[in-house]
């Protein structure tokens, strides 16, 4: 009976001491993809992405209701971090649903025109310079803005406010809302305990700020395990901890003086030992997550095969590798020298012929592209040829009555094969992420074998240049580039057993890679070059070559690429791929294929698509 009060009791509670309008709330899920065009359209880096805020104890003031009920101590604010822009999960602020929604697009207009670092320091003073910024702009947004303010105002004057500061700092906050441009707003106000919902706060992150970097990170997950996003709309605090001595002990003389299952707790246990389910649920429940390093080494728990292997057992290397520049996105500048690409081929390579379930695909595909690509073009005036060239006949006679006389040699037309003045270099990701299964037979690397042989039958019959190269790496001194075909080289049964030689290892550093592919291209002297880019999954490398870095390098890499004349095309089937390859490679130069196995049988239509 006391818990059913209790239960009753907290609900009638909270929902008196609510501040928000649930029947009207707009949730970030429901607009994030409209709201990350409009973020866009605006000037926003193309590079930011949107996520949910961390709620924030602001020290705000509460009311009586709040304080016994337990809530509105942290609130989830807009944040714009160095590679996110941070929205509130919901948004429920006003009873007009419509109002909530346009809170979420004047937020992104706002960040879209951010000036500078926003601080606490000149919190305050950098959110009146950006509205006047925004409403300078774009004059049509001062309605929208007005309409926020206006609606603001008066549920700031539903709740009762006692304290004579917080009520100076709101009358403050009403004044710069309702007229920005007047410049009166005091530069010493900085009013970060107050919580303004149209206004930008400091970032709680940053990129430096971590307590270790990925450059000493021993250990990087693979993909061949699904990881399971946890279900919340608003983001997860976490923090960095230095590792407790294991050598205290606790010593408990009371039930109080026990720790809580919520606190930090070094505990030396397997890595999976645990239900996922169960890690889940707890997750869930925490306040904050906490990260800590510990002393021992995590070498053992790594894979074996990303050791690199004894020269005797690797493959052949062709020469001491080539140096190539990596683009620092941080510090805008071009880091000369800084990677090193090897090109290897296979030591114990054997002649194959086409895998017999490969057979009848490679018939159809060449019936249709002997059809399309080799169609037939004519060479007139010859000596001799299939059929009489009418207009060299009608010269012939045209001069034999004018009275000149020429030689009747030239009267025939015969059928050319017409060659394309065309190149191209596949470029395939073979890094550990593709010895995952895409069913109960296929893993990644087959269906990546069964395209490049299938290609490589295909192309063999266009006469268009080609080469096929993998590529993989373990930091960057070590960016392997598997030669499977040149440019010069047919065909032949030897090729076949490279493409059956490929095993997958390593990493995806597809700066290096690009780069080295691009010098390659360059050298050919058709006009026409194509690389094409065939991938699982974005760049990633274990020193700093992960999230927006490899990101940023890639591009980097790509657009140096174009600006020589080579048109790159990412083939992938990554099912995340639309979250980074648009701002990577553009909307029209990347093609998302969903089922792996089609990938074979794709892939050279895809390329008759692209070079018709």
């Amino acid at each position: 009976m006391e818990e059913t009060v209790g239960k009753y009791w907290h609900k009638l509670i909270t929902y008196a001491a609510r501040n928000h309008y649930p029947m009207a709330v707009i949730t970030l899920a429901e607009i994030k993809p409209k709201l990350s065009v409009w973020y866009r359209a605006l000037g926003g880096e193309l590079s930011i992405r949107l996520d949910a805020a961390v709620p924030r104890n602001l020290g705000q003031e509460r009311t009586v209701l709040q304080r016994i009920a337990g809530t509105n101590k942290a609130i989830p604010v807009t944040s714009l971090d160095d590679d996110c822009l941070r929205l509130p999960g919901r948004v429920a602020i006003f009873p007009d649903k419509s109002l909530n929604e346009k809170l979420y697009y004047w937020l992104c207009a706002l960040a879209a025109n951010n000036s500078g670092k926003i601080n606490e320091k000149n919190w305050s003073l950098i959110n009146i310079r950006m509205v006047c910024i925004v409403l300078t702009n774009y004059p049509g947004l001062k309605d929208h803005y007005y309409k926020l303010v206006n609606a603001y105002i008066l549920e700031l004057a539903k709740h009762r406010i006692t304290d004579k500061k917080t009520l100076y700092d709101k009358s403050v906050i009403q004044s710069a809302l309702l007229d920005p441009f007047s410049g009166h707003l005091d530069p010493n106000a900085i009013l970060m305990h107050q919580w303004v919902p149209l206004w930008l706060y400091p970032a709680t992150n940053s990129l430096k700020a971590h307590m270790f970097t990925p450059d000493n990170d021993a250990e990087t997950q693979s993909s061949d395990k699904k990881q399971k996003k946890l279900k919340q709309e608003d983001g997860r605090k976490g923090e960095y901890r230095s590792m407790p001595k294991r050598d205290d002990g606790l010593l408990a003389t009371r039930l109080e003086s026990l720790f809580s299952w919520a606190e930090y707790v070094g505990v030396d246990r397997p890595v999976d030992d645990d239900d996922e389910d169960n890690a889940e649920s707890i997750a869930n429940d925490l306040d904050v997550i906490t990260l800590s390093r510990d002393n021992k080494t995590t070498a053992s728990r790594l894979k074996f095969d990303l050791d690199l292997p004894s020269e005797q057992e690797d493959q052949l290397h062709l020469g001491e590798g080539v140096l190539q520049p990596e683009w620092n996105y941080q510090t805008k500048l071009m880091q000369k020298d800084y990677c090193c690409v090897q090109a290897m081929t296979s030591r114990t390579v054997k002649p194959v012929q086409l895998p017999e379930h490969l057979y009848y695909e490679s018939r159809k595909l060449r019936a249709q592209f002997e059809k399309l690509l080799l169609g037939r073009s004519w060479e007139y005036a010859q000596p001799d040829g299939d059929e009489l060239d009418l207009e060299a006949f009608v010269q012939l006679h045209t001069d034999l009555a004018k009275g000149h006389s020429f030689s009747t040699a030239n009267l025939y037309r015969r059928p050319n094969r017409s060659l394309r003045d065309l190149c191209c270099l596949l470029l395939a990701d073979v890094s550990f992420s593709t010895d995952a299964y895409v069913d109960d037979e296929n893993r990644i690397i087959d269906c990546i074998q069964n395209s490049l042989y299938l290609f490589s039958e295909a192309l063999s019959l266009t006469g268009d240049r080609f080469a096929i190269n993998g590529f993989s790496s373990k930091r960057r001194s070590h960016v392997r580039l598997n030669w499977v075909k040149h440019f010069n080289e047919p065909l032949s049964p030897i090729v076949r057993g490279r493409i059956a030689d490929l095993s997958p290892g390593y990493y995806t550093r597809m700066g290096a890679a690009i780069r080295y592919a691009t010098s390659q291209l360059t050298a050919q002297a058709q006009e026409h070059k194509l690389l094409l880019l065939l991938t699982d999954g974005k760049p990633n490398d274990l020193d700093r070559y992960e999230g927006r870095y490899g990101i940023e390098d890639t591009r980097m890499a790509l657009t140096e690429a174009q600006q020589q004349g080579i048109h790159p095309f990412c083939v992938t089937i990554d099912d995340k791929a639309n979250d980074y390859l648009p701002y990577i490679f553009g909307k029209s130069s990347y093609v998302f294929v969903r089922n792996a196995n089609e990938l074979p049988y794709k892939l050279p239509k895809l390329y008759l698509k692209l070079t018709s």
